[in-house]
């Protein structure tokens, strides 16, 4: 969660940037905005994955790890980072599609990767016995799933996603959009890191515990989360909705 936090608050931001170029009917600049967003997407994913690689240990043993688990978690972990980047990579993809109105279609990819990811998970755990390391490669594979299609899709519909074709084409990162779209993202980014930074605390916490405790309170933040998320939803639709009207200069 805590390396997560980083990509779904970068993606929060460029898509306040893009939505008011939307809203303007400024098509160069939501390309412009789009091409900047995913080069940075592309960077800070290659980042987290190197640092979730390197750092897990460290990572797990601050968290204070219950000793029985540690060697598993590792593996889980630094197997999930081997995904992060092309997780990171779709999650702005998908920020930019639901700044223009179509969070349709990325509600379609999430669903198909998700039901890839259960399927993976059957098959990997239950017919492979492949554990905890079947559990990881299922979920990166799914990222892949998720940023293919959404890459194979963008590509062959680019009459309806213009602004994103011919981004791999374009290697520079526009200096004042790449201010613009950190100066939205930045607070977004400490908003979500310090909610996963609070989570990881907590972790530390209760880990010390047994297993049963950590089970326990997983299990219910699993369920906390399925009513969150609404209100969480909420706040993004709408603040996709005022960027559009505040690019278009509709502020009543």
């Amino acid at each position: 969660c805590l390396l997560i936090a980083f990509s779904m608050g970068a993606s929060a931001g460029a898509g306040v940037i893009v939505s008011q170029f939307y809203g303007a009917g400024d098509e160069n600049g939501v390309q412009r905005s789009a091409h900047t967003a995913l080069m940075l997407a592309l960077i800070l994913g290659i980042v987290l994955t190197i640092a979730g690689i390197v750092f897990s240990p460290a990572i797990l043993r601050w968290m204070r790890t219950p000793e029985e688990v540690m060697n598993q978690s590792v593996l889980y972990l630094r197997i999930y980072s081997y995904g992060l980047v092309f997780n990171v990579i779709y999650n702005m993809a998908a920020g930019i599609l639901n700044a223009v109105g179509n969070s349709r279609r990325s509600l379609m990819y999430l669903a198909v990767a998700s039901f890839s990811n259960i399927f993976l998970d059957l098959w990997l755990i239950g017919g492979m016995h492949m554990g905890v390391e079947g559990a990881a490669i299922a979920t990166v594979l799914s990222r892949y799933v998720e940023l293919g299609i959404i890459t194979v899709w963008s590509h062959t519909h680019t009459d309806k996603v213009p602004y994103i074709k011919g981004v791999y084409r374009t290697l520079k990162i526009p200096k004042e959009l790449t201010q613009q779209i950190v100066a939205k993202g930045l607070p977004l980014i400490l908003n979500e890191a310090l909610w996963a930074f609070g989570i990881a605390i907590l972790n530390q916490c209760y880990s010390t515990r047994g297993l049963a405790a950590v089970a326990g309170i997983n299990i219910s933040s699993t369920i906390t989360n399925l009513f969150n998320v609404v209100f969480i939803a909420m706040g993004s639709a709408l603040a996709i909705i005022v960027g559009q009207l505040l690019g278009a200069g509709k502020l009543k």
